[in-house]
């Protein structure tokens, strides 16, 4: 087989895209409402416009015109954009062998048990790729009625989950240089801070329930914070129950197909290391000992740490508020007569 007819075999097939996703979820719908809502606006200004500010009709053909026309362009084509990498997206998920959600938008709470993920309000995920053990997306918090969100103020993160061999204790471990839970607007608290190893001090902060310090030095050993830095540099990772998530705030470019293989070989060279620690991790404290499948299980005390808004989160929830709290003041004042703006 040439090198042109492999490129034109691999190429992903828009209309397999559309068909899966379906004319909604693969943007298609806002790429042809998009078209049609400028070409009306356009006209609308273009044409109408003119009729009722006849004296501005330079300025509205020659100036306002153009900029619409740049502003409208530029959104199809980031829409096009968008699409055409859902497409290159979805040809690297299924040939992995993995089920792919190109956009998804939820009112209920996320599924998923980490510490970002939502209890209350929505959620939307873009590029989710789901598979057996392994699975990846681009995720946000959608705010509830009153605008709430129940994991505090929390920006978008991509996630990749993949399963442990057993259940752990609630662990996380967060860079010091540039932590995604932090800039999700996110922080740990209501456990111990560990210092494991004065060669990581200045790269990790490991977070545990108490009395488990040594539980988390059982599993996160310096070779694996190593491998961390060789393989995840910038990442979060957070063990809950059976499960492991790493975080990142970038967003990996999985319509490139060498960057999609380079995550997944990250994630086998950290599973296969959790694995070992893991394995024959046994919570001593539990009570029940084993569930009824027979697998170790954690002591309440371990199952979960708290959270609460990062630095970072209260600031941007402040400067948010700001301007709502400005409008009533200056309505307050108005009201009191102790300003005037007539």
């Amino acid at each position: 087989m040439t090198g042109r007819a492999r490129r034109l075999r691999d190429r992903p097939s828009w209309s397999r895209f559309i068909r899966t996703q379906g004319f909604s979820g693969s943007g298609l719908a806002a790429i042809v409402g998009g078209v049609v809502f400028a070409v009306l606006v356009i006209a609308a200004v273009g044409v109408g416009l003119p009729l009722v500010l006849a004296e501005y009709t330079a300025l509205i053909v020659f100036v306002g015109v153009p900029i619409l026309v740049v502003i409208f362009a530029v959104s199809t084509f980031l829409a096009v954009r968008s699409t055409s990498r859902g497409a290159r997206v979805q040809a690297w998920a299924e040939k992995s062998g993995m089920r792919y959600v190109h956009q998804r938008r939820s009112r209920n709470s996320a599924p998923w048990m980490g510490t970002p993920f939502a209890r209350t309000g929505g959620y939307a995920v873009r590029h989710h790729a789901i598979g057996s053990d392994v699975e990846t997306a681009r995720f946000r918090s959608l705010p509830d009625d009153s605008g709430y969100h129940s994991a505090g103020l929390v920006n978008s993160f991509t996630f990749v989950r993949f399963t442990l061999p057993t259940s752990v204790p609630h662990l996380v471990v967060t860079s010091n240089r540039s932590s995604t839970l932090n800039a999700a607007g996110l922080a740990i608290s209501g456990g111990r801070v560990l210092r494991g190893s004065i060669e990581f001090d200045s790269s990790f902060t490991l977070h545990c329930p108490a009395d488990y310090e040594r539980d988390a030095l059982y599993i996160f050993t310096p070779d694996l914070l190593a491998l961390m830095i060789d393989v995840a540099p910038g990442c979060d990772l957070e063990l809950v129950d059976g499960t492991a998530y790493l975080y990142m705030s970038r967003e990996p470019k999985l319509w490139d197909e060498r960057v999609g293989a380079d995550l997944l070989a990250v994630v086998e060279l950290l599973r296969r290391k959790l694995d070992r620690q893991t394995r024959h991790y046994v919570d001593e404290r539990s009570s029940a000992g084993t569930s009824r499948a027979g697998s170790p299980t954690v002591a309440r005390s371990g199952l979960r740490l708290a959270n609460r808004r990062s630095a970072r989160g209260v600031l941007l929830a402040t400067a948010l508020w700001i301007p709502g709290i400005a409008v009533a003041v200056a309505i307050i004042a108005q009201a009191l007569g102790w300003v005037s703006v007539l």
